[in-house]
């Protein structure tokens, strides 16, 4: 199995308006329990990295989804519900450090 260490990804955070911080999320039950609470996360493994924020929209908050390869956006997706984050969580969260999901894309 590849190496979960979870690191920061401060690229993507740099023009983001409203993010102070996040969580690194080693897991969708915990990246779930992360965003229940209104955290940004972020999660890396040997093969790819995602994030999930919510926007500070007023009127139409949404939360964005992005997994990237080798710094190259694979998928990015925007919810309006906690249950469709869950679902895309389930789908690319095992892929940042699993050979064989990754050679799929």
């Amino acid at each position: 199995m590849a190496n979960r260490s979870n690191f920061w990804k401060f690229k993507d955070l740099a023009n983001r308006p409203g993010i102070t911080w996040a969580k690194c999320a080693t897991s969708v039950q915990k990246a779930m329990k992360y965003l229940h609470k209104g955290t940004f996360i972020s999660a890396a493994g040997e093969l790819g990295s995602l994030n999930v924020y919510k926007t500070r929209s007023r009127t139409n908050p949404r939360f964005n989804c992005v997994f990237e390869v080798r710094q190259r956006t694979v998928d990015h997706k925007e919810f309006a519900t906690l249950d469709e984050v869950e679902k895309w969580l389930e789908e690319w969260f095992p892929k940042i450090g699993d050979q064989d999901k990754l050679a799929s894309l």
